[in-house]
C-alpha cells in the first residue's frame, strides 16, 4: 500500500503542476457553496507562476499573517520566496500549492496545499492555509472542503490532518468547525499543534 500510495501522489501532483491533467484529472478544484452553486477555483502553481510578481504576492501575504507561521530564521525576500516556491513546491514532486480565486476574480484570495506524505501511514496534511485578502467572505473554508474531497478522491489517504499554532486560537476554531479534531497532548502556545480530519 504504502508504495502504491507514493507512486500516486508523485505522479498526480506531478501531472497538476506540469498542467498535464484530463478526463480523470481536472487541473482546477471547482469550489462549491453548500447549495451546490459554484463560486471559485483551486488553481495549482506550476513553473509560469515562479515570477517576481507571484514571488512578491506570497511574500507580503506571509509577512502580514506571520503569527500563523513558525519564526522564520532568515529575512523573508522576494527571492528567498522565489526560491522556496521554486526548490519546496513547484519542483518538489510531494507538495503542491494552489491559489484560492473567486468565480470571477482574477486574482487570488489565497492559497492552500497539500504536503507531509507519511507513506507507511498512507496520511498526508494540509499545508499553508492562508487568507491573503479579506474578500469573499467564507470562500477559504469551502475551498478546504474542495480541497479535501479532491484529495480524498485522487490520492486516497486514510488520514488527512494539518499543524496550526497552538496560540492561533481563531485557525484551530476555523479548522474545528471543518471537521479536524485535535489530537495528542496540548502544545506550548509557541508550537504547533495537530489536528485529524474526522467526518
Amino acid at each position: 500500500m504504502s508504495r502504491q500510495f507514493r507512486q500516486r501522489v508523485r505522479a498526480t501532483l506531478t501531472r497538476v503542476k506540469e498542467g498535464r491533467g484530463g478526463y480523470d484529472l481536472p487541473l482546477e478544484i471547482m469550489i462549491y457553496n453548500e447549495a451546490g452553486k459554484q463560486v471559485g477555483r483551486l488553481r495549482p502553481l506550476g513553473k509560469r507562476y515562479l515570477s517576481k510578481t507571484h514571488a512578491k504576492r506570497l511574500r507580503e501575504w506571509r509577512i502580514c499573517h506571520g503569527y500563523a507561521f513558525p519564526p522564520s530564521v532568515t529575512p523573508i525576500t522576494i527571492t528567498s520566496t522565489l526560491r522556496w516556491l521554486n526548490k519546496h513546491v513547484v519542483n518538489n514532486p510531494e507538495r503542491c500549492l494552489w491559489y484560492v480565486y473567486p468565480l470571477k476574480g482574477r486574482t487570488p484570495i489565497g492559497h492552500m496545499g497539500l504536503a507531509t506524505f507519511d507513506y507507511q501511514k498512507n496520511s498526508c496534511e494540509l499545508d499553508n492555509i492562508l487568507r491573503g485578502e479579506a474578500r469573499q467572505r467564507g470562500l477559504m473554508s469551502m475551498a478546504v472542503r474542495a480541497l479535501i474531497l479532491w484529495t480524498k478522491h485522487q490520492l486516497r489517504p486514510s488520514k488527512i490532518g494539518l499543524r496550526v499554532m497552538g496560540d492561533n486560537e481563531h485557525a484551530i476554531r476555523f479548522y474545528q468547525q471543518l471537521g479536524f479534531k485535535a489530537v495528542g497532548s496540548k502544545t506550548l502556545s509557541n508550537q504547533l499543534r495537530k489536528m485529524i480530519y474526522a467526518e
